[in-house]
């Protein structure tokens, strides 16, 4: 059979993969609940770094106080289309 003997190796890594499932819905649900509890918060920073961090989903890139391009960021940070953004992006920025 072709996975003669692999048997063992097969449930280590089916249980290592579980492992890291669980770990990561355990980080998952914390910094949810780390979000959740700094938009709840009487604190202002705190509310409103939460705020600004959950409801960020345009970007605008600005040069010399013109809209060079903006979308989602996403797009923008993945696919530049202005020659301006790709500049500022790859570092290169003159």
């Amino acid at each position: 059979m072709f996975l003669e003997g692999f048997g063992p190796q097969i449930l280590l890594g089916t249980l290592a993969t579980i492992k890291l499932a669980l770990c990561s819905l355990l980080i998952a649900v914390l910094a949810g609940l780390m979000g959740a509890s700094s938009k709840l918060s009487s604190n202002c920073l705190l509310r409103t770094l939460a705020t600004a961090y959950t409801t960020v989903n345009h970007v605008m890139f600005l040069h010399q106080g013109r809209v060079e391009e903006s979308g989602a960021p996403g797009t923008l940070l993945e696919q530049p289309q202005s020659e301006r953004l790709q500049q500022f992006l790859a570092g290169s920025l003159k």
